[in-house]
């Protein structure tokens, strides 16, 4: 006879992880090592709405005219691809 295990999702403790302190910090981590490929960018770190709230980060630009738009994109592409 072959022994069962029984796995039971805990809901409640998966979103205390999702929203937590060490979540923020690591979300944190790669969206500022992102950020420093891109030195026109910003980052922001927020509590987002979707699944109960989970800590997303975006890196941002503001570029001045088409060309720096197309130059900053790209970068932000190399350091998201790259692994930052």
């Amino acid at each position: 006879m072959m022994a069962r295990n029984r796995i039971k999702f805990d809901s409640a403790g998966f979103g205390i992880i999702l929203r937590g302190a060490g979540t923020r910090g690591a979300v944190h981590s790669v969206a500022s090592r992102i950020q420093a490929s891109v030195p026109e960018s910003s980052v922001r770190v927020m509590q987002g709405g979707y699944g109960g709230g989970r800590v997303v980060g975006f890196v941002t630009t503001n570029p001045a005219n088409a060309e720096d738009a197309v130059l900053q994109r790209e970068e932000l592409e190399s350091a998201v691809l790259g692994g930052a």
